[in-house]
């Protein structure tokens, strides 16, 4: 590290910084304004303002973190889904076979699910099999409605460890991808905020988003009413933190549906 430390055998000024700063958890960041000591002056989510905004949110006052706010809302009011995956040098994705290229204006006017997992990732293991037999079910059933302005798609967005591992996971999916090692994979993920993976991040026709995470009892989630069928689930549940809602991962379409045909 290239700062300063307290001591590591001062322990009495350790414990009164974590009592004084109710630090429940590590890592953690707490921020003091230089020219001001006062407890509502005083920032005690650093770590997710260097994760969030980086050194932009420098010099961390709250004055500044509203113009990131500002500038963050604005952004994605304006976002559409060519602004969020074209790059400089690239304007196709990946699909099947062999890495066929298709360009992402295509996207536009479409339903769109970013899909955030890896092959190493346990939960991802367990809940992609599920995602790709609702993605192939919502596929027949657009067929089948005659309404050419109704389209779904899903994009890969990889955090996986090597190519080998991307490819390996990607050949399993019948949808679309980010090339692998792309800036736009950590881009996403920063720009939406994925903590965690499995995430599914579901951006309607104008490009604007709806955040469902997947939750299981041991993180975050525990028995619900499903808000689609309203039925009783417990475990796996996709759960939205704007709106409130609570699905099980088998009514996950209608309420991307609903989402969007309605103002909540």
């Amino acid at each position: 590290m290239p700062w300063l430390a307290i001591p590591f055998s001062d322990v009495e000024a350790k414990k009164a910084l974590n009592g004084r700063f109710d630090v429940e958890g590590i890592p953690c960041l707490v921020i003091l304004q230089h020219n001001n000591n006062k407890d509502d002056a005083t920032l005690h989510d650093g770590v997710e303002l260097i994760y969030r905004y980086g050194v932009q949110a420098f010099p961390f006052t709250k004055e500044r973190l509203e113009e990131l706010q500002e500038e963050e809302r604005k952004k994605q009011e304006s976002q559409t889904i060519s602004s969020l995956l074209v790059s400089i040098d690239r304007d196709v994705l990946l699909s099947h076979p062999n890495n066929k290229q298709v360009p992402i204006a295509s996207l536009v006017g479409k339903t769109i699910g970013l899909y955030f997992s890896a092959k190493w990732c346990i939960p991802g293991m367990k809940f992609t099999p599920k995602l790709i037999s609702i993605y192939k079910k919502i596929k027949e059933l657009l067929r089948e409605v005659v309404d050419d302005d109704q389209d779904f798609e899903i994009v890969y967005v990889s955090s996986d460890s090597n190519e080998i591992e991307f490819k390996s996971e990607f050949n399993t999916m019948p949808w679309l991808a980010l090339p692998f090692g792309d800036d736009a994979n950590k881009n996403l993920a920063k720009y939406f905020d994925v903590r965690g993976i499995p995430s599914l991040i579901i951006l309607g026709p104008n490009g604007h988003k709806h955040e469902l995470s997947l939750v299981s009892q041991g993180s975050g989630g525990g028995p619900f009413i499903c808000c689609d069928c309203e039925e009783q689930g417990s475990g796996w549940a996709y759960q939205c933190i704007q709106c409130g809602y609570e699905v099980h991962p088998k009514c996950v379409k209608a309420v991307e549906r609903d989402a969007y045909n309605s103002d909540h």
